[in-house]
């Protein structure tokens, strides 16, 4: 059996929505706040509101966690896609899918096993 040099998997809708959904919040709640329908978030948007008037650095620090995070999960990923001899095709997608996503697929990278041909 061949090794596979493309191997690439996204993770699921549940997490692609979830994380794309919270990283856009977050960047409306950092930057542009009024924009953020509050009221229609429920109890998210009850915490927003409460971090964009009382505490807007919070806000700040963690956009830039998670920028810092999903940056260093990435690099991360290329390394370990290059580990397992993935090339360059596949790895980039896993640089795009990790800075985006962040630990929801590297996860799939993680748990991923080359067979070793012989």
């Amino acid at each position: 059996m061949a090794v596979d040099n493309q191997y690439f998997r996204l993770p699921s809708v549940f997490w692609m929505v979830s994380v794309s959904s919270g990283i856009a919040l977050l960047t409306l709640a950092t930057f542009t706040p009024a924009v953020v329908p509050h009221e229609y978030l429920g109890p998210i948007g009850w915490l927003t509101r409460y971090l964009v008037n009382e505490w807007p650095a919070i806000l700040n620090i963690l956009m830039v966690f998670t920028i810092a995070s999903h940056t260093v999960e990435a690099c991360c990923a290329v390394n370990t896609a290059k580990n397992k001899s993935i090339e360059n095709p596949a790895r980039r997608k896993w640089l795009i899918s990790v800075f985006v996503f962040g630990y929801f697929s590297y996860r799939h990278l993680l748990a991923y096993k080359p067979n070793k041909s012989k």
